[in-house]
């Protein structure tokens, strides 16, 4: 089993590792971890030159990019697409809005900016071009990739049929108007859902038009937010925007978050999801799980038996969420040691 692995640039240039390339990746190597998933930007802040723009200071991970391949570790940039503490914070006509008609969101980090924002949308869009010309990837990965979502909520609705928390902006019913000639989606619920699948779907689209244009044959991954069994490919359309069946051919791989620990995601509930994810055509899953902040016993354990369960189930290769847990536990690098190729 390969390893992959989520690491942040706080970590890259923060206390321990400050900046020094060479430490941190001898590090990954000696845990035997073969690739990185590392988000080139962050909110408004830019880890990478962009032509025309603002000097980035010391944080440039072009330079961290170079001495990856120099260490044979594959660095794939991570692009969080509609998640941005400082256009939240600055900007509230941004905000989303809930049913209530309140433009609020109960999150103390995960700040979301609505799809159906396009003057957003082409912002986000453009830096991901920039990104694409500057890290020239074979693969790029695509997180928060879906409409403002609660997994901690929205993720327990066992039988799917609750609406949407959110969004119910100005700037979707303004673009559902024009859609489906309906001013109010929730008379419309089928329509809605389409109009908020083909919005997230654009991303990849677009995104695929700039590989054909740079003539390279790049790849995307997705990340896929926790949801509930049964029926996850339904309810993650509903609730998020994610139609991943209308992904065939668009996607290469979806990478769905099961995490043990932050949300108490049981085996069983991996079983379910995963068959679900293999009836899919065209698409490799890639498995994610978080590691445990403070380890017990009993969360080394489930994290064996979880990665056991992947390798029955032929899954080459396993995300890791995320570096810091992983850094500071020598037990979870042990359990590690035991899958690593």
């Amino acid at each position: 089993m390969l390893f992959t692995l989520k690491l942040y640039p706080n970590t890259i240039w923060g206390k321990h590792f400050i900046g020094n390339f060479n430490l941190i990746l001898n590090h990954l190597q000696q845990l035997r971890i073969r690739s990185i998933i590392v988000p080139v930007f962050q909110g408004s802040r830019l880890f990478f030159p962009v032509e025309g723009g603002s000097e980035n200071g010391e944080w440039d991970l072009t330079k961290f990019q170079h001495q990856c391949h120099d260490h044979n570790i594959a660095f794939i940039p991570e692009f969080p697409v509609f998640h941005d503490p400082d256009t939240f914070d600055t900007i509230p006509q941004y905000r989303p809005v809930n049913l209530r008609g309140k433009a609020e969101f109960p999150s103390s980090w995960y700040k979301p900016i609505c799809p159906s924002n396009e003057p957003y949308r082409n912002y986000r869009i453009q830096l991901i071009r920039d990104a694409i010309k500057t890290f020239d990837p074979l693969l790029v990965s695509l997180e928060f990739l879906h409409y403002p979502y609660l997994p901690e909520i929205q993720a327990f609705d066992k039988d799917g049929t609750a609406l949407p928390n959110y969004c119910y902006c100005d700037f979707c019913r303004y673009q559902f108007l024009d859609y489906s000639g309906k001013p109010n989606p929730l008379d419309a619920i089928d329509d809605w859902f389409q109009f908020r699948a083909e919005n997230v779907t654009l991303i990849p689209i677009l995104i695929a038009e700039e590989f054909e244009k740079t003539g390279k044959n790049g790849n995307m991954l997705v990340q896929i937010p926790p949801i509930t069994p049964p029926q996850v490919l339904e309810k993650l359309r509903r609730s998020t925007g994610q139609y991943l069946k209308q992904w065939s051919g668009l996607v290469e791989v979806i990478s769905p978050q099961f995490h043990l620990f932050q949300f108490d995601i049981s085996l069983q509930w991996i079983e379910s999801m995963m068959s679900e994810f293999k009836q899919l055509q065209k698409v490799r899953v890639i498995p994610e799980i978080d590691l445990p902040a403070k380890a017990t016993p009993e969360d080394l354990k489930r994290l064996e038996e979880a990665l056991n369960y992947f390798v029955e189930q032929q899954c080459d290769v396993v995300s890791l969420f995320h570096a810091e847990p992983l850094f500071n536990q020598k037990l979870v690098q042990k359990i590690l040691e035991k899958f690593a190729e």
